[in-house]
């Protein structure tokens, strides 16, 4: 299962890139998926928390890795590019594990690990 795009989850999980005014919103998750291979993370193991555009040329973002470690980051792009999404690129990685209990984020966070724990349904 591709967890880092799931749409399986509760009402309060966040869907990644919903918020996007991003143009290709595939070609970005693409990239992304990309970009997180290149921090040593599996994309199919890893929960966005969020993806909220914060400029006209980034996003700031928030992951939970498939062996619980937490990450901030700013997804930036040209958001007026042809192909923009191959340019994109990540700034500000940040290992917040020890402290995300305590930013804005950390209610959807929780719910993100509550979510991680919960047995799958088999179908």
């Amino acid at each position: 299962m591709d967890l880092l795009w799931t749409e399986q989850a509760s009402p309060a999980w966040p869907r990644a890139l919903t918020s996007s005014v991003f143009r290709d919103v595939r070609a970005l998750r693409s990239r992304l998926r990309e970009l997180l291979k290149g921090q040593g993370l599996d994309p199919d193991g890893t929960i966005v928390v969020d993806l909220l555009q914060e400029g006209p040329d980034h996003e700031d973002g928030q992951v939970i890795s498939e062996d619980g470690r937490v990450y901030r980051f700013t997804l930036f792009y040209d958001q007026a590019a042809e192909r923009s999404a191959r340019s994109a690129c990540l700034q500000g990685w940040t290992d917040i594990t020890d402290s995300w209990q305590i930013g804005s984020l950390a209610t959807r966070t929780a719910d993100a690990f509550a979510w991680m724990s919960s047995p799958t349904e088999s179908g």
